[in-house]
């Protein structure tokens, strides 16, 4: 199984904080809400970059598989989503999401081009402390079923420790976990099965 085929999201963010003012007249007024958001293109097979669209103003153009914009803010509330391939003629996706309050948000393609999905995906998540990380999975990876995930010192048998994230199906998500910082090496196995079929290098 190519790698490419297997998509795994560790998603950290920092909530913003609501700010307000007095005008002076003892009505506190909010200030304009903003969110943040980010888009990640994971459909294999598309053929051409995909360009996407917020509310139908250009956003995020030319998107290659496994790429990603950083962060932009938004306003908070609703939006239209409209992604499309470059030389098409019909959307790929068009939907409605919600990017609600001061928070960062990541919005995921993915899926082959025939059933291509996107989700948005909120990515507030509480301090896990010096020492730590947080570790998020999402299963993007079509036709490959339920995946477990380990974390592990570089080398470690897969055979002696029981997974870090254990059956995400696809299109399925993990809430956030805490995981020590360390030097890791991740790997990726059919769910039940100890055949790795991703293997990343070692990381810290």
């Amino acid at each position: 199984m190519r790698p490419q085929h297997i998509a795994l999201a560790v998603l950290c963010a920092i909530t913003l904080l609501l700010t307000a003012c007095n005008t002076g007249t003892g009505v506190v007024t909010v200030a304009s809400t903003k969110s943040n958001l980010r888009i990640v293109n994971l459909i294999p097979n598309a053929g051409n970059p995909i360009d996407v669209q917020l509310d139908f103003a250009n956003f995020a153009p030319g998107l290659t598989f496994q790429s990603l914009l950083q962060y932009q803010q938004i306003n908070a509330g609703t939006h239209s989503i409209q992604a499309v391939v470059e030389g098409a003629i019909s959307n790929l996706i068009l939907q409605t999401v919600a990017a609600l309050g001061e928070a960062n948000y990541t919005y995921i393609m993915y899926g082959p081009i025939t059933a291509p999905v996107g989700k948005i995906y909120d990515d507030t998540f509480l301090d896990p402390g010096a020492g730590n990380f947080n570790l998020r999975v999402i299963n993007a990876a079509a036709g490959i079923g339920a995946v477990d995930v380990y974390l592990t010192a570089p080398g470690a048998d897969l055979n002696q420790v029981s997974a870090t994230v254990a059956g995400i199906d696809y299109s399925g998500l993990r809430g956030f976990g805490t995981v020590p910082i360390g030097n890791l090496e991740l790997r990726v196995t059919p769910a039940g099965s100890k055949n790795v079929i991703l293997d990343s290098r070692p990381f810290v």
